[in-house]
């Protein structure tokens, strides 16, 4: 049984010594059109409900009147039960909620109970003398393997069945939206070329011949596949620990990642250990999102740093740390190396007005500019596809130059943008070139095997004397003579919106929580206008995360583990204009 905590907690006494509520438990705000009522005198209730069956209990029943205000009294409970006038269909719901006030304090078991599939319970601990709000998840029951669409029944058992607490109860019914137990669309199908990947589970790469994704290790969870359309995914259910042995050892130490889409509505995190002939067991931890797709890319740098060695790998072990029985539903297992980029990447989301373009499919580039100009360079360039987006593709880079065509005057502007992925070039010295004071440089370190999103400030520029008012060319410079490959895309100056939003443009907006750690939550809604997007900033300007929304509304969570500890700025744009929100992590 699981044990519901308090959440809600109001005093009916400040002696504490009351053998019945002072006051009332306080009227439900939830629409009526929302509410499945069975007794409460703010909603209709289901007809004919008989809230004292003889069911041989001891409990006494009345009725209890509070100026007005309808209770149900349950005196001595050893347990009670409710039958109601007809069945409930609480399938579409997401919680039920009652008021319980107690003289004792006292764990009671709130059970649910259904024609097909039995009775389930959860704990409320109740404290003596003051109410006690309970909001169960229906999840809570369905995990148990509850069905909510037939239920004719309530009980209350107070566990100890030693301490006969007498208990007021007011307010029960079901609302809110069901929380998905299962995906109703499949993941995204991978896009990595078959000749990068070492496949364990995916219907798009050959997996090992001998595989057994359910070996008999003496675990709890239950293995079946589960369909979406003509997709099939592994579903784990009453998860605690789960292998998947290849039968055969993989050398996956060319690789670089291991992939996983994990979809789950009740698991916040997994051990995923890989297992190599030794044995030796390394572990990661990641966390998922909840009903909705995780998409996992693990760097095998994470093993391989703990001291383990990827040349025999022969199992993986997925363990749910907080053993809560959960159902995952596991597509695309898979190690992979990344020799390009796959995917774009993320859209600009600055106003045409507040940018001058050198590169970017979201703006207007010069006419005339020369992306490859001959200048003695082993450099070769193409264009690189991403789906319908063209990145920049130059390789055997040594330097490389953009021309023009024109004179830019970029005075008016603050930063210079620009995305760079590589898997080999690690530090890039990016020159800008006036007409007037020469060229001069500042050198990025970038992370490989990932997209950069560059944000440098022009001050760095003009503090080596470098007018902005009469650029003509960029050059890249690979200072380390890696002779490696670089993927460029939107390269532009920027300089802050052309005018700030007033608060009356949200009817809502709060980042939360503030200070971050792990992620923080922002959600907005325009008054006026599409949010166009949001950008997350260090105390620099570089561009960290970004997304585009192109909606009124925005509810998001955004990712900050990997960010160090200090202050960050928020930038969310409008088609009126931006808001900044200043966030710290710690």
């Amino acid at each position: 049984m699981k044990k519901i905590f308090t959440l809600t907690l109001v005093a009916s006494t400040i002696l504490g010594f009351a053998q019945a509520p002072l006051t009332s438990a306080g009227t439900p705000s939830q629409m009526a059109s929302d509410v499945i009522s069975v007794f409460s005198d703010s909603y209709t209730d289901v007809a004919s409900t008989n809230f004292n069956p003889n069911w041989g209990q001891a409990t006494a029943y009345s009725a209890f009147d509070l100026s007005g205000d309808n209770m149900l009294k349950y005196a001595t409970l050893n347990y009670q039960g409710i039958e109601f006038g007809s069945d409930i269909d609480a399938a579409a719901k997401g919680k039920l909620h009652m008021d319980i006030w107690s003289d004792k304090t006292a764990d009671v078991a709130i059970f649910c109970i259904s024609r097909s599939t039995g009775e389930k319970s959860i704990i409320a601990s109740l404290t003596a003398n003051q109410w006690t709000t309970v909001d169960v998840d229906l999840t809570d029951f369905i995990s148990q393997g509850m069905s909510m669409a037939d239920l004719f029944q309530f009980k209350f058992d107070e566990t100890a069945r030693t301490v006969s607490p007498t208990i007021y109860v007011d307010n029960i019914y079901f609302y809110g939206t069901a929380t998905a137990t299962e995906p109703l669309l499949a993941a995204a199908n991978p896009t990595h070329p078959a000749a990068n990947v070492t496949s364990v589970y995916s219907e798009l790469y050959d997996d090992p011949a001998a595989i057994n994704y359910y070996p008999n290790w003496g675990q709890a969870t239950q293995y079946s596949v589960f369909k979406i359309g003509e997709d099939s995914m592994i579903r784990y259910s009453a998860l605690n620990y789960q292998g998947i042995d290849f039968g055969v050892d993989l050398d996956v130490s060319d690789m670089e990642y291991l992939h996983f889409d994990v979809w789950t509505s009740g698991v916040d995190s997994m051990d995923v250990y890989l297992i190599n002939q030794g044995p030796v067991e390394k572990k990661v931890t990641p966390q998922f999102t909840q009903s909705d797709w995780t998409s996992l890319d693990i760097p095998l740098t994470d093993y391989t740093s703990q001291g383990m060695t990827l040349d025999k790998v022969f199992q993986i072990k997925l363990d749910d740390i907080y053993t809560a029985g959960g159902t995952i539903f596991i597509d695309n297992i898979y190690f992979y190396k990344v020799p390009v980029p796959m995917t774009a990447a993320p859209d600009p989301i600055k106003k045409q007005e507040d940018v001058i373009s050198i590169y970017s499919e979201t703006y207007t580039d010069p006419a005339s500019i020369n992306y490859y100009p001959g200048w003695g360079q082993s450099t070769q360039y193409s264009v690189f596809e991403i789906g319908m987006d063209s990145i920049i593709e130059y390789s055997n880079l040594n330097y490389q130059g953009i021309e023009f065509g024109e004179t830019i005057d970029a005075s008016s502007m603050d930063s210079l943008h620009l995305d760079v992925w590589s898997t080999s070039v690690s530090n890039l010295e990016i020159y800008l070139i006036s007409s007037g004071s020469g060229e001069k440089q500042v050198t990025t370190a970038l992370n490989l095997n990932s997209w950069n999103r560059i944000s440098i400030p022009l001050s760095d520029y003009t503090a080596q004397s470098l007018t902005m008012n009469d650029l003509i060319q960029f050059k890249f410079v690979d200072p380390d003579g890696s002779n490696g490959t670089i993927y460029m895309d939107n390269i532009y100056f920027s300089k802050p919106a052309t005018n700030s939003v007033p608060n009356a443009t949200f009817g809502q907006f709060k980042v939360y929580p503030n200070p971050a750690s792990n992620f923080t939550i922002l959600e907005a809604n325009s008054t006026s206008g599409l949010i166009v997007g949001y950008a997350l900033q260090n105390i620099n300007g570089q561009i960290l995360i970004s997304k585009n929304i192109n909606s009124k509304i925005v509810s998001k969570r955004i990712n900050t583990s990997h960010l160090e500890s200090g202050i960050y700025f928020l930038e969310v744009s409008t088609e009126q204009g931006s808001y900044t929100h200043k966030i710290i992590v710690n």
